[in-house]
């Protein structure tokens, strides 16, 4: 059988043909090898790529070119854009970075990037090297200290977790953010080199406990007593 003639395949000859194989495939409207019916499209879009390697290098490219049209003005279909983004991520260049933070930057001039958008961009970027500084993250906190404090506060604690400490009096002040945060103080703590230096780490956060609300420190309080 031709390449061509098998549904599921993906075509190499053209990149605008690609593309919008592309936006179709992460719509779910193009069969796809996927493990089960719910799993994300972009995974079948990663599985049968593998199996044609042609085609993986030109994926990158259409993703990309996807990607900063998406960028620009962050509208579109949630899971598609969704799927975009995690495609992507996943594709190692070193550019889907540097062209989120941008993106996450001008969040707030952007009123039609979903939650769910946001979460899913920031979540790319706290995962993904290299690290972003932690004035980004204090910037991205800023725009919204509700819906944000939480992916803010751990990438900040990623990058600097003595700075990051400065952040906690500002978080929201009910317990289920105080258990999220206590959770990333633990792991940011593992992270540290020394003994010494976790001593220090967890003395800084209790000095800032007072002035943070009492819902949101109380399982915090309860993180420091066990240290």
């Amino acid at each position: 059988m031709n390449p061509s003639d098998n549904p599921m395949s993906i075509p190499c000859s053209d990149q605008v043909q690609l593309r919008e194989w592309l936006i179709l495939a992460l719509q779910g409207k193009k069969p796809l090898p996927k493990l089960t019916p719910d799993e994300s499209n972009y995974l079948g879009v990663i599985r049968l790529a593998a199996t044609q390697p042609p085609a993986q290098e030109m994926l990158k490219e259409a993703s990309f070119v996807l990607l900063e049209e998406f960028c620009t003005q962050g509208a579109g279909e949630i899971s598609y854009a969704e799927g975009l983004l995690l495609f992507s991520a996943r594709q190692a260049m070193p550019e889907v970075p540097l062209l989120l933070a941008e993106f996450a930057k001008r969040f707030a001039s952007l009123p039609n990037v979903s939650l769910d958008i946001r979460r899913t961009v920031l979540g790319i970027l706290a995962d993904e090297l290299p690290l972003q500084s932690f004035e980004f993250w204090h910037e991205i906190f800023l725009q919204d200290r509700i819906n944000h404090a939480g992916i803010a506060l751990a990438g900040a604690l990623a990058v600097n977790p003595f700075r990051a400490v400065r952040l906690l009096p500002m978080m929201p002040d009910d317990q289920i953010s105080g258990e999220y945060c206590a959770l990333n103080l633990d792991l940011a703590a593992d992270e540290l080199h020394s003994i010494d230096t976790q001593i220090n780490f967890v003395k800084n956060v209790q000095g800032v406990l007072k002035a943070c609300g009492a819902d949101f420190a109380h399982p915090i309080w309860e993180w420091v007593s066990s240290k």
